[in-house]
C-alpha cells in the first residue's frame, strides 16, 4: 500500500507543468509561508531578483557605513582624545602636564623637574582592579613599552612635559 501512495505522488509531481515547478521550487527555497501574490513566472522571478538586489544594497551600505567593533571604536576616541589635549597643549604654548591614560582617577599630572613615570602613576592614583599588564610611553609621536616590573625593580623613566602615558591592565 505504501508503494501505492508514492508512486500516486511521484505521478502528480511529474504531472505538474516545469512553470509549476520552478514556482514551487521558489516558493519552498524563499520560505514562504503563505502562497505568493505572485500569478506568474515572470513576477515570482521578478520578485526574487528584486529580493536579492535589496540583500546586495545592504550589505553594500554596511560596508560603505564603516561598520566597526566596539574594541575599534574605543582606540578611534583614545586617540582623538590624545590628539584633542596635544592641541590644546600646543595652542597654550605651554606643556607642563603628563597626560595618563587608564584606569586612574586623575588623567593630568602636572609636570616638575625629575618626574618618573612611577611618581606620575602614583600621582594619578591607579585604580585598576588588578596590577597593569602594560604601560606605554608616548613621547613627540613615538610609542615606548615599559615593563611595570622594572618600575618595581627600580629602573624608572624620567618623563618630560607633554608626554602621554597609557596604563594597560590587559
Amino acid at each position: 500500500m505504501e508503494k501505492v501512495n508514492r508512486i500516486n505522488v511521484e505521478d502528480e509531481v511529474t504531472s505538474l507543468s516545469s512553470k509549476e515547478k520552478i514556482r514551487d521550487s521558489l516558493r519552498r527555497h524563499l520560505r514562504f509561508r503563505k502562497p505568493v501574490a505572485c500569478e506568474t513566472f515572470r513576477e515570482i522571478m521578478v520578485l526574487y531578483l528584486r529580493m536579492k538586489f535589496f540583500v546586495v544594497i545592504l550589505i553594500l551600505a554596511c560596508a560603505a557605513g564603516g561598520c566597526i567593533t566596539k574594541s575599534k571604536a574605543r582606540v578611534e576616541i583614545r586617540a582623538a582624545y590624545l590628539e584633542g589635549l596635544q592641541a590644546g597643549q600646543q595652542n597654550s604654548g605651554a606643556q607642563t602636564n603628563i597626560v595618563v591614560l587608564g584606569d586612574v582617577e586623575r588623567h593630568q599630572v602636572p609636570w616638575v623637574e625629575g618626574l618618573t613615570l612611577a611618581q606620575a602613576i602614583a600621582t594619578a592614583t591607579y585604580s585598576g582592579l588588578h596590577d597593569p599588564k602594560e604601560i606605554i610611553l608616548k613621547r613627540q609621536g613615538e610609542d615606548a613599552r615599559v615593563n611595570p616590573k622594572d618600575l618595581l625593580h627600580g629602573h624608572d623613566v624620567p618623563l618630560e612635559p607633554g608626554d602621554v602615558v597609557t596604563v594597560n591592565e590587559r
